[in-house]
C-alpha cells in the first residue's frame, strides 16, 4: 500500500514482485522458460528424422513407407502437444495460486485421463493402420511398411499422450528444463535402438522399418517412466506418490478435471491439427 516502507521486508512475494517489475529480469525469465520448450519440441521432431535417415539405407520402398507413417505420427504428436496445453495451464494456475494440492490433483487427473481416453483410440489405430497406410497411394511393398510402422506407433499412443501431458504438467509447474533433458536421453536411446533393430546389429533381429517404430516406442516409454518417477518424488512441487502436506490427493478419476483439461486442450489440439 502507498506509504508503507517495505525496503527491509524479507517477504518472498515482494521480492518476486520486484523482479517481475524489472523488464530485464522478466525477459530473462521468459527466455529461461521458452528456450527449453523450443529445444524439447526440436528434439521430439529429430527423433523421427533420425529414424528416417537410418531407414533410408534399406532402399526407396522402406524410405517411402516409413516417411508416410512418420507424417501421420507427426500430426498425432502435434495434436497431443496441443492437448497437453490444457493440463499445463491448469497446473500453472494452481502453482500461481500457491495451491500445491490442487496442482498435484490436476497432474494425477491429466495422466489418468490421458491413459483412459487414448487406450481405446490406440486399439482403433492399430485396426485402422492398413487403411491409413493406403491413403498415400504408395506401391504395395511401401504400403505394407507404412502399415507396419503405424501399427506399432499408434499402439503406443497412450504412452505418447501421457508423455506429452507429463511434460506439460512440469512446464506448468515452472520446470521446462527437465522435459528437455529427458527428451535428450530419449533421443540417444532411440538412436542406438533404431540402429540395432533396423539393421540387426549385435545379434538383434533385423526388423527393418518396424524396428524403427519399436525403437521410438521404447525410447518414449522410458522417457515417460523417468518423468513419472521424478514427479512421484515431488519434482517442481508436483507429487504423484504421497500426500501434499496434510492433504491426501485421490487418484479417483473425476470428470470435472477431464472436462477442464479438454476445454483448454482441445482448441489447442485442433489448431495444431489444422
Amino acid at each position: 500500500p502507498p506509504g508503507v516502507d517495505d525496503t527491509s521486508s524479507p517477504d518472498p512475494q515482494i521480492v518476486k514482485a520486484r523482479s517481475l517489475a524489472d523488464p530485464r529480469a522478466l525477459r530473462k525469465r521468459i527466455i529461461r522458460l521458452s528456450l527449453p520448450i523450443f529445444g524439447e519440441n526440436l528434439l521430439e521432431m529429430s527423433l523421427d528424422i533420425v529414424n528416417t535417415i537410418l531407414v533410408a539405407a534399406l532402399g526407396a520402398a522402406a524410405l517411402a513407407g516409413a516417411g508416410a507413417a512418420i507424417q501421420i505420427m507427426q500430426i498425432v504428436l502435434s495434436a497431443l502437444a496441443g492437448l497437453s496445453t490444457g493440463g499445463s495451464i491448469l497446473v500453472a494456475h494452481a502453482v500461481g495460486a500457491d495451491n500445491p494440492a490442487e496442482g498435484t490433483r490436476l497432474a494425477r487427473q491429466a495422466l489418468m485421463w490421458s491413459f483412459i481416453i487414448f487406450t481405446p483410440m490406440a486399439v482403433m489405430g492399430v485396426i485402422l493402420a492398413p487403411g491409413l497406410a493406403g491413403i498415400f497411394g504408395l506401391p504395395p511393398d511401401a504400403t505394407a511398411m507404412t502399415a507396419s510402422y503405424l501399427s506399432v506407433s499408434l499402439g503406443a499412443v497412450p504412452v505418447l499422450a501421457m508423455l506429452m501431458m507429463s511434460s506439460g504438467v512440469l512446464r506448468g509447474a515452472g520446470d521446462a528444463r527437465t522435459p528437455m533433458y529427458v527428451t535428450i536421453g530419449a533421443n540417444v536411446v532411440n538412436m542406438v535402438l533404431a540402429f540395432v533393430l533396423i539393421h540387426g546389429h549385435w545379434g538383434a533381429p533385423e526388423l527393418g522399418v518396424t524396428g524403427a517404430a519399436i525403437a521410438s516406442a521404447i525410447s518414449r516409454t522410458l522417457a515417460l517412466v523417468v518423468l513419472v518417477w521424478l514427479m512421484a518424488r515431488g519434482r517442481a512441487g508436483v507429487s504423484l506418490s504421497r500426500p501434499v502436506g496434510t492433504i491426501l490427493v485421490s487418484w479417483k478419476p473425476r470428470w470435472d478435471a477431464a472436462k477442464a483439461i479438454l476445454h483448454l486442450g482441445l482448441p489447442a489440439a485442433g489448431e495444431q491439427l489444422v
